[in-house]
């Protein structure tokens, strides 16, 4: 866990390809980097963690603030600004999915993409 911006962060690995392969390490980071700017820009989070795992031959990425978010009820729907349906722009390639809610307690951002998309763009 570490602190930046007046933010504690935790990280978890688990299983992760070191490095995943093709374009997927560029496309996560910029999912982190994006979701990170609407924590600090709309949140008003103090916490954030991001959990990356691998299994059932896929990645999944899982995204989740505590913002001022955290009193909207879990399943309100959203507002997919720009930077959400970037996010969707780049999986699309990868055959990957996103989602996005309200949770109890918070914000969480989920993306997904699939084994064989991932060996397909390694060669």
């Amino acid at each position: 866990a570490f602190e930046q911006n007046g933010i504690k962060k935790k990280t978890r690995f688990r299983h992760l390809p070191q490095p995943p392969p093709g374009k997927t390490e560029q496309i996560i980071f910029r999912m982190i980097e994006e979701s990170m700017t609407n924590t600090f820009k709309h949140g008003n989070a103090d916490f954030m963690s991001l959990h990356f795992l691998y299994e059932n031959s896929r990645i999944t990425v899982r995204i989740f603030d505590n913002g001022k978010i955290k009193s909207a009820p879990s399943g309100t729907e959203i507002k997919e600004g720009i930077g959400m349906k970037g996010m969707r722009e780049r999986l699309e390639p990868l055959h990957g999915s996103l989602s996005a809610g309200y949770v109890k307690d918070g914000f969480l951002l989920q993306a997904v993409i699939p084994e064989a998309d991932l060996n397909e763009q390694h060669n």
